[in-house]
């Protein structure tokens, strides 16, 4: 019982947060649609909605990622978000952290996927629905 309350009060919290004209990123976004959560990795306020970017521990792009995020994107549309875009973070696999909170080499690339997303979200519903 706990855990639909810590995912009522997730989603309610990301509604306060997403209202909110001082919050313009947003991790760990929680959203609900028939009865399917999705948190996603990262929401930042953008002047025409929300740019929603999803990182893979991957160095490239991979066939699954897309129907991945487009569950989330999906729900979070579904919710009532106006997203902007969608974005997949892939890592650098040559990245070796050396310290002192230098990360600026870890990210390898931020690819816009919105397109294949959006055409991926037409089968979604047919997954959640089953």
């Amino acid at each position: 019982m706990s855990e639909i309350k810590d995912i009522s009060l997730a989603v309610q919290k990301t509604k306060e947060a997403m209202d909110s004209k001082d919050v313009d990123t947003i991790y760990e976004a929680a959203f609900i649609y028939e009865e399917t959560l999705v948190r996603t990795d990262v929401l930042i306020r953008k002047k025409n909605g929300w740019e929603l970017l999803e990182a893979k521990s991957s160095g490239k792009k991979k066939e699954e990622h897309i129907p991945d995020i487009a569950i989330q994107s999906f729900v979070v549309r579904k919710s009532g978000v106006q997203l902007s875009n969608v974005k997949l973070i892939l890592i650098n696999p040559e990245f070796i952290y050396t310290g002192k909170e230098d990360y600026k080499n870890l990210i390898n690339d931020k690819e816009d996927i919105t397109e294949e997303v959006i055409q991926e979200e037409k089968n979604i519903i047919n997954h959640i629905m089953n």
